[in-house]
């Protein structure tokens, strides 16, 4: 397809049917949409989508896919957010309900990451899901390279996906993930993202020069794509990033 067509395509909207929803974490809902109208959306892992929510479809909201591409279905999450219109709207949605999508739009992927460097991902809240699409794609590959994780959230039952997580690092020696906890149950000392950059560069930094995708709230994002030039030396051309703010 060329990029004429792909953009056509991508602008195109199409209804998508809520097929299956679940809680991740007490303010986080998972949404799996099918497409069941116009063409079907065939992203790469990290993209996103636009969602048409409201009576006239005119409240636009852009959410990640969580799930690796496979069964042309879109599977998302949304935290609630109070006083926010649209993930009050995503999480009030019943099964059956229908909704204009677009996309898939986005070049927060690996098809700029060279297929043998090693892969560092930093993740904060729901930032994971792209992160997590992309990690499940790589998993699904023959490649041998090297993938860490680095998660963050604020308490212990925030831990999105980890089920997931801890089956894919038992299965496969190449991957491996570390969650930190900001504000952890008294006697646990707290931890941020940042923390653990150091360890997880020098491990990774024995098999090449490692590529760092990071995705959640622009001051986290901001402060690892510093931290990474300034204190780590990573060039700039190794920085990956998306914000969700």
């Amino acid at each position: 397809m060329d990029r004429k067509e792909a953009m056509r395509r991508a602008r195109e909207r199409r209804e998508a049917v809520l097929v299956r929803a679940r809680m991740l974490a007490p303010e986080v809902r998972e949404l799996t949409f099918a497409v069941r109208e116009g063409s079907p959306i065939e992203f790469v892992a990290g993209q996103y989508a636009n969602f048409h929510l409201g009576p006239n479809g005119d409240l636009q909201r852009s959410y990640s896919m969580a799930v690796a591409p496979s069964s042309g279905e879109l599977t998302i999450a949304v935290t609630r957010v109070e006083g926010g219109p649209g993930s009050i709207a995503m999480h009030a949605m019943e099964l059956g309900s229908k909704v204009p999508v677009d996309g898939p739009w986005g070049l927060f992927t690996l098809e700029r990451v060279p297929m043998d460097a090693p892969l560092l991902f930093v993740a904060t809240g729901t930032g994971l899901t792209p992160i997590r699409a992309m990690i499940e794609a790589e998993l699904a590959t023959a490649g041998t390279r090297p993938v860490r994780l680095v998660f963050g959230c604020r308490r212990e039952v925030d831990r999105l996906y980890a089920d997931d997580l801890d089956a894919w690092s038992a299965k496969h020696a190449r991957f491996a993930w570390t969650p930190t906890v900001s504000r952890p149950v008294e006697g646990t000392p707290p931890a941020r993202v940042q923390d653990r950059l150091p360890a997880a560069l020098e491990e990774l930094s024995g098999h090449g020069e490692p590529h760092v995708l990071v995705c959640g709230l622009r001051a986290m994002v901001e402060d690892v794509r510093a931290l990474l030039k300034e204190a780590y030396s990573v060039g700039r051309e190794r920085i990956h990033t998306e914000r969700f703010d």
